[in-house]
């Protein structure tokens, strides 16, 4: 078996006062093709390999490719009113940092669970607060929502849909 993959990537960040906005977009490209040392045409093989031809698993030649695309946009910026707001009962030791991000994948196959996969396109948007509480406590806000999209391999027809949402709050303790 002969597995190529490649996944070039290209981003770009603007950067004004304390916001940004970041692009970043990529291509996942896997090629995959399975080819045997014996032929198994008579005519382009030695006749002492029949032997071997006859005990192997008829598995004929295929080539596979995939590809797959990314893309993604983060805005991130300083919340000044909500330190103002903070400040008015204890100083934060930082300005709060809230970013928004889009995530699109298209056409995605994940390997990880089984070997010939069903496509699928995720769609994620996820949101952050974090806040500096003290030198030693920092902590924050996050939610996400995804849709994922399968798609049948042979029709590309969209076979089942997935949304689900996350709301957490963490906090770490430095020392």
């Amino acid at each position: 078996d002969v597995y190529k993959r490649q996944s070039p990537s290209f981003s770009v960040t603007f950067k004004r006062d304390r916001t940004s906005l970041g692009l970043r977009s990529g291509l996942d490209y896997r090629r995959r093709s399975r080819v045997e040392y014996l032929s198994y045409d008579e005519d382009e093989r030695d006749g002492r390999d029949d032997i071997y031809i006859t005990n192997m698993a008829v598995q004929p030649p295929f080539r596979e490719i995939d590809r797959g695309y990314r893309f993604s946009v983060l805005y991130e910026t300083d919340v000044q009113w909500i330190y103002r707001l903070f400040n008015a009962y204890y100083r934060l030791v930082a300005f709060p940092i809230f970013s928004l991000e889009y995530s699109l994948l298209l056409n995605r196959y994940d390997y990880s669970h089984t070997v010939s996969p069903e496509p699928y396109d995720q769609h994620l948007v996820t949101g952050k607060l974090n806040l500096d509480l003290h030198k030693n406590v920092q902590g924050g806000l996050i939610a996400r929502w995804a849709l994922e999209k399968f798609r049948n391999r042979d029709t590309e027809g969209v076979s089942r849909e997935i949304m689900s949402y996350e709301v957490g709050l963490n906090f770490t303790l430095v020392f």
